[in-house]
């Protein structure tokens, strides 16, 4: 069995196994909260059919949808893009960002953090906002809805602000930090 516990009396053999247990849990607690807490009824019969954990050092991108192979909504991860070699643990400034035509938005759009978690807890959340809107149109017999459009954007509303925004750090500050480090790695790259 696999448990969310962010390294603390728990003997992982690599990091790759610690980022594929937290990320099947977070994927089964989402899978969860959808289908009994969504404001949304269609997410009653949410399921995610098709979950894939890829270690690819060539892929980039992470996706979310319908799987007709697998019969239902899934969710396929670019994992070492995001995760890669970074400890658990380690603690360095980024700037998260999101697409481009939403990234000013507040609730959906670019962050700063110093954690990991966050940044794959984001992507999963991304993701997994895909199968819900997928679901969705099928639940609904819609046709024609855009990836990124308004039924995407109104599950991943809901999705980060349940289980990503409250926990960011603060954003000033954040930023503040990711900035100074930036300029400090720019100053060492040119050191003589």
């Amino acid at each position: 069995m696999c448990y969310y516990i962010r390294m603390n009396n728990t003997a992982y053999l690599n990091y790759k196994d610690y980022w594929n247990c937290y990320a099947k849990h977070q994927l089964t607690q989402l899978e969860e909260w959808l289908q009994e807490s969504s404001a949304y009824s269609s997410m009653r019969k949410f399921q995610l059919t098709h979950i894939r954990l890829d270690w690819s050092t060539h892929r980039r991108f992470s996706r979310g949808g319908w799987y007709n192979r697998h019969g239902g909504a899934g969710v396929s991860m670019a994992m070492w893009h995001v995760c890669g070699r970074k400890a658990p643990n380690a603690k360095v400034p980024q700037k998260v960002y999101e697409y481009a035509s939403y990234q000013d938005d507040s609730e959906i759009g670019n962050f700063y953090t110093d954690n990991t978690h966050d940044r794959l807890m984001m992507e999963l959340c991304h993701e997994v906002a895909h199968a819900a809107q997928y679901t969705h149109k099928r639940v609904h017999n819609m046709i024609g809805i855009k990836p990124h459009g308004d039924v995407f954007k109104m599950f991943y509303r809901e999705i980060r602000n349940q289980w990503l925004n409250t926990y960011l750090p603060d954003q000033n500050e954040m930023g503040r930090l990711y900035r100074d480090h930036r300029k400090m790695s720019v100053l060492q790259e040119f050191a003589i």
